[in-house]
Order: structure tokens, then sequence, then C-alpha cells
């Protein structure tokens, strides 16, 4: 069974988060000298993309493998931000909720994050009167163990997340995780075999952390190829307001039936 983690290494990176996201206010692409970590193998035909940042990045990265696995569904930062603010509101009356726990074990509680979670970096910059009020100065940012997994829920999918530390002798060491819809489970590919044929697993998003707190996507293409991907799910975003309420009624009817799902599971559970 896999379970929410309380610690992950990449939590240790950075004093806080805001001052990451400070750090991260330009959205201009890397070189692609910057693209190939050291010690880093993907499997042939398999690139690193890029992912805006301003503490965005986690989600820009996962709505583009999504939309490399799921065409034309425009999948956006808000898009999947909102998708964890409606999955959070369901999650509200649930005391067993998983999420409340991987909040709790964050540091946070679930009533302060349901307003919090659907705004974006660009939002805030705009500002609002809801904003203002929330005292927003930051987005919050994308988790795997957290977001990943609300994700991994709604759309029936498994998130492999590569995490890229240093050692205390300044070696790299790449650590393997999976998330899916029951958990998060760290370093589960522990052998050269099973982390390069997870690359070729079905319905997985494949995302990786090089430090600094910065996720990226890595997908299925040449640079050229997977640019495509950085710069469609941007562009779906403008769409997005127009569709807010079609996307709200189809959303709660699937929602629905995922806390069902959830609940029954819960009981069956209790009952053994």
């Amino acid at each position: 069974m896999l379970k929410t983690l309380n610690s992950v290494n990449y939590f240790k990176q950075a004093v806080n988060r805001s001052e990451l996201i400070r750090e991260q206010k330009k959205d201009t692409l890397p070189s692609s000298s910057q693209q190939i970590p050291i010690g880093l193998d993907l499997p042939e035909g398999f690139t690193i993309g890029e992912a805006i940042g301003k503490g965005d990045c986690f989600f820009h990265a996962v709505a583009q493998g999504l939309e490399q696995l799921k065409p034309n569904r425009g999948f956006t930062v808000k898009s999947l931000r909102r998708i964890c603010r409606l999955f959070a509101e369901s999650q509200l009356n649930i005391d067993s909720s998983w999420l409340k726990e991987a909040l709790k074990n964050d540091c946070r509680i679930i009533s302060y994050y349901v307003p919090r979670i659907g705004f974006t970096a660009n939002d805030i910059e705009k500002g609002s009167e809801v904003i203002d009020r929330l005292k927003l100065n930051v987005p919050v940012w994308g988790l795997p163990e957290i977001e990943g997994r609300i994700i991994c829920i709604v759309y029936n999918v498994r998130l492999h997340f590569v995490e890229i530390t240093l050692n205390g002798d300044e070696e790299v060491v790449i650590t393997h995780h999976l998330i899916d819809k029951e958990g998060y489970q760290k370093d589960i590919l522990n052998s050269e075999i099973l982390s390069k044929k997870i690359y070729y697993t079905k319905d997985t998003i494949h995302i990786v952390n090089q430090g600094g707190l910065h996720f990226q996507p890595i997908l299925r293409g040449t640079v050229q190829q997977t640019s495509l991907y950085y710069y469609k799910t941007m562009a779906s975003e403008k769409k997005l307001d127009s569709e807010s309420v079609y996307f709200r009624q189809n959303f709660e009817a699937e929602m629905k039936d995922v806390t069902d799902n959830q609940m029954d599971h819960t009981r069956q559970v209790k009952r053994l």
C-alpha cells in the first residue's frame, strides 16, 4: 500500500518557499545545455522540458505531461489548481480524508488551503479584492504527495517523480518516486532496469526536480517537439475563464463519483 510521507529531500533545499519564489521571477527558458543534468540517463526519445517559475512550476510540468497523455483537453496551471481546490472542497466533511492528514503533516489545515490553492502567480500579480483579503503574496506550491496525488485521483494517472540532489561529497544522487491514487511511495525504482521501464508504463506522467524546488516535465520527443507542450499549455490558459462555468459543472459530476468511490473504499477498510 502506498502512503503519504512526512518528509521529502527536496523540502530541505530551501529555508522557505517564498524566498525561492522570489528567485524564480523570470519565465525565460534555460539554454539547452541546462536541460540534461549530470547523472540522469533518460531513455532514448525522452527530453526534459521547461516549466514556468514563480511557484507554478509543478502544475505547469504536470499539465504538459497530461497534455501529452490526453491530448486536446486544455490542461493548464489554472485548470489543475482548480481541480485541486474543488477536490479539497469535496473533502471538507470527510473526517478520514487523506488530504487533511497530508496537509496537517505539512503544517497546514484544509480550511486555509481551499480558498488559496486555486490562485496562480499571475492571478496574484494582477491582484483582486479576494487576494487582498486572503493576504496572498505568493501562490501555494504544488507538491507531488499532495497536489500530485489529487491529480492522479481525478485523471486516473500515475506520477513518476525524479529527484536529483547532491550528497555531502557533492556526488549526484538520483531518487525515483511514484504517486498514484493510493498515495506516495519513495525510492521505489531502486534498479536501473525498473527506472528505465517506468518511462514506458501506460498513463504515467514524468517530472524531475533538479534542485531549488523547480519542477520540469520529462516528455517523449525532441527538444523542439516538447517545447510545443510548453506553449500549448500556456495558450490554453487564456481560454479557461470563459469556460469556468462549464468546467465546474462537469468537474462536480466527476468528483461525486470519485468521492463515492473513496467513501466505499473507506467503509471496506473499516470492515477489515
